[in-house]
């Protein structure tokens, strides 16, 4: 339990006060051993003699028996490291031994982790990734208070100290920030709901469209992007595709009126618009209309299923033909605000994703007045930017917030402000942040032994590449291996963070002031602006996707390369000296199943470089295709149960699990092959056994039962069922542990995907 302790509160010490614990030290009398044997009864006395006669009997026989070969049980080694001795400990702590692992793995690897861990901040769930994001989100924290108050205005470290300190400042916040919203809704034509603000003849739509994508970065209808051309990596492109709506998924939209979501969503709208100074009966009406509005236009979204076929959903056009397919948008105009100087033309080619919802959305806003589209424009906006409102805004934004998370309205809790305010600092000004966490945390020697595991991952992934039983013939064979020694590993950080004046130079245009509304205006603006010079940049095949303080990998499809923060490495991930079973089955499945994304669904129409383009034939795609099924059809009755409304696309991303345990396994035990190197630990058993622990114990999560809810429309399972259905297609996971065939954990058909 110490251990568990250790993971949740591990938050720095240096902001807590000094206390010094007094150990209180007892001395006992103790006795000779004359005295204690004149106290033993002579009965008792005779037992004992007759006990050490019957030990050394029992010795005899045993030497007897290893003389003459009829005993040949190999001798059990335990590591008694540090290390070991610590990951012993910490596992038994999250794990609850009276599950029989052939039955319930996941609560005989976990149940001691859920007992401990509580929901925070009104959140429906709480993962093993959300602890281990806390602990850094403290240690920034800290590092935050560390920066002298005098340090230069110019100065990265100054400027996110001081974006910090504006977000805590909430007495300005209340006094000046609802005011600076009102300026802004006078400046974009006004609001129709608010009386005396709004003109239609004064009213342009068009230029409001253009400020809130150009210059408050709200994506309204589209969103527009810069980023390497899927079809041809050695350029950047104009990226434009369809804008997510205020729900978090379209199916939302076509569940009853009744629904709980829809009804917490709708009011929220009206208790906002009543925040605006809207008349009550005016409010209802206005969430209405706005809730209708989105629900046509979820109805011309794209599926996720038709995302995932790239061949299909990314086109390529000139603006002009994109200006025939919507004319109600003026889209040169809109480009020339966002791009500006970049000479944008009307035959310049741009990438349009699932181009049909444009065309439909061309229909759709031709039946809307101009009252509506400004109300919906409006409505987008404020959603964008209500959490850096005064705290009644914010209030109706959590409440609707937590409605998704399972959690009643009167227990609506508020994420504490610090929590908050790291998040929106870390959001505006990551590398910066990034530059002071690898400074004082990162220890080149624990990066050098996760390099390891990372490599030798990688290498079995390339010896697994021929056992993949759906590749048709040896070309697509000889393209996957090609795919995998080319997929390039940004481990750890970006060169930028150990370039200081790269870092001042990056931020030099963020001007941060002590107003936290006018910061987070300028804040959208700059990154707007670093957007921008992309369009004129020379590509980079292999960007970083994510701050080096995350905890999460990232498989980038475009570009074929891994992403892997050195926030990972910490515990329960990795720490020096834990056993190398422990490394590869908590840190090396999160790399390897990462790493099989290149063979997912959308992986499998990207060639060895990252390159939007087919390699696999329609035989291997049927195979592939069949395989999901297979696991489609064996998990049926548990994704029955919980409602999954993508079953399919849920098997796929099953797929990259399964592998990614796979192919780490495959890894360890080359480790233990090559380096002669295998032991057990105390209360555990051998390393076989604790590689899965170590995996299952990676993703132990509490969650709510209102939160499974909301994750049956989208492509997130609960990590329960993740564990569960993916070890009951690992074979060396029921030899391990001795799983009868038929038993849950062990069923008598697999599915042979790798």
């Amino acid at each position: 339990m110490t251990d568990i302790l250790d993971e949740e509160n591990a938050e720095l010490k240096e902001n807590d006060n000094c206390i010094e614990n007094e150990n209180v030290h007892q001395k006992k009398e103790s006795r000779t051993w004359k005295e204690s044997c004149h106290n033993i009864p002579t009965t008792s006395l005779i037992i004992f003699l007759l006990c050490v006669i019957l030990v050394i009997m029992f010795m005899s026989m045993l030497i007897f028996a290893v003389k003459t070969g009829s005993f040949k049980k190999q001798k059990e080694y335990f590591c008694e490291s540090h290390g070991c001795l610590k990951v012993a400990a910490a596992s038994l702590s999250r794990m609850n031994a009276s599950y029989d692992p052939c039955t319930n793995f996941w609560d005989y690897a976990c149940n001691g982790w859920m007992k401990f861990h509580k929901f925070r901040d009104g959140k429906g769930s709480r993962s093993v990734k959300d602890v281990m994001r806390d602990q850094i989100f403290h240690q920034l924290r800290f590092l935050i208070d560390l920066v002298p108050d005098n340090t230069d205005e110019q100065s990265p470290e100054r400027k996110v100290k001081k974006f910090y300190g504006s977000c805590m400042n909430t007495e300005n916040i209340e006094f000046t920030s609802y005011r600076n919203m009102q300026n802004k809704i006078y400046e974009l034509g006004g609001w129709n709901i608010i009386p005396g603000t709004w003109s239609q003849k004064r009213w342009n739509k068009d230029r409001m469209i253009v400020e809130l994508h150009q210059k408050y970065r709200v994506n309204v209808f589209f969103k527009i992007d810069v980023g390497l051309d899927d079809r041809n990596l050695s350029a950047n492109i104009i990226k434009i595709e369809p804008a997510n709506i205020g729900l978090p998924d379209p199916s939302y939209y076509h569940s009853p009126n009744e629904d709980q979501i829809i009804r917490a969503y709708k009011k929220f709208i009206q208790e906002l618009a009543n925040e605006f100074s809207c008349k009550p009966g005016h409010a209802y009406h206005f969430s209405e209309k706005i809730f209708q509005f989105e629900k046509e236009i979820a109805k011309i979204l794209p599926s996720r299923e038709m995302l995932l076929n790239s061949e299909e959903s990314y086109k390529k056009m000139s603006i002009k033909e994109l200006r025939s397919l919507a004319p109600n948008f003026k889209w040169l105009d809109l480009l020339q605000a966002w791009f500006s100087p970049s000479g944008i033309h009307v035959e310049m080619q741009v990438a349009v994703v699932y181009p049909q919802y444009f065309e439909h959305l061309f229909y759709l806003v031709a039946t809307k007045t101009d009252e509506d589209i400004n109300n919906y424009l409006m409505w987008r906006f404020q959603l964008h930017y209500l959490e850096h409102l005064p705290v009644r805004f914010q209030y109706l934004l959590t409440k609707f917030r937590q409605s998704l998370e399972g959690v009643e309205d009167h227990q609506v809790k508020e994420e504490e402000r610090w929590h908050f305010c790291l998040r929106q600092t870390n959001h505006f000004m990551g590398i910066a942040m990034g530059n002071m966490y690898i400074k004082k945390y990162l220890s080149s020697d624990i990066k050098l032994e996760a390099e390891t595991v990372l490599n030798k991952t990688k290498e079995s992934f390339v010896r697994a590449i021929g056992d993949i039983g759906w590749l048709h013939n040896e070309e697509e064979q000889e393209t996957a291996k090609r795919k995998i020694n080319s997929l390039i590993v940004l481990w750890g950080y970006p060169d930028i963070l150990l370039d200081e004046n790269k870092i001042t130079d990056y931020y030099v245009e963020f001007i941060v002031r002590t107003n936290y509304l006018q910061n987070v205006f300028e804040g959208e603006y700059f990154l707007w602006k670093k957007k921008q010079k992309n369009l004129l940049s020379s590509p980079i095949p292999e960007s970083w996707s994510v701050l080096p303080q995350s905890v999460e990998s990232v498989y980038e499809t475009l570009g074929n390369h891994l992403v892997v923060p050195v926030g990972m490495l910490r515990v329960p991930f990795f720490e020096a000296g834990q056993p190398e079973a422990w490394k590869y089955g908590a840190f090396g499945t999160q790399l390897a199943g990462k790493m099989f994304q290149a063979f997912d669904m959308k992986g499998l129409q990207y060639q060895e470089h990252g390159q939007l383009e087919t390699w696999m034939s329609n035989s291997s795609m049927k195979i592939y295709l069949d395989r999901v099924k297979c696991l489609n059809n064996q998990m049926f009755e548990l994704l029955n149960k919980i409602k999954m409304i993508n079953p399919m696309l849920w098997s796929v991303k099953l797929l990259s699990d399964i592998g990614g345990v796979k192919l780490a396994f495959q890894a360890y035990k080359k480790y233990v092959e090559s380096e002669n190197n295998s032991f057990s630990l105390p209360g555990i058993g051998n390393y076989d056994k604790l590689f899965f622990i170590a995996y299952a114990q990676s993703m132990c999560e509490i969650l709510r039962k209102e939160k499974v809810e909301t994750q049956q429309k989208s492509l997130e399972s609960p990590n329960m069922i993740r564990v569960m259905s993916t070890l009951q297609q690992v074979s060396d996971f029921s030899d391990t542990f001795n799983c009868p065939a038929g038993s849950t954990m062990n069923p008598v058909e697999k599915c042979r995907v790798w």
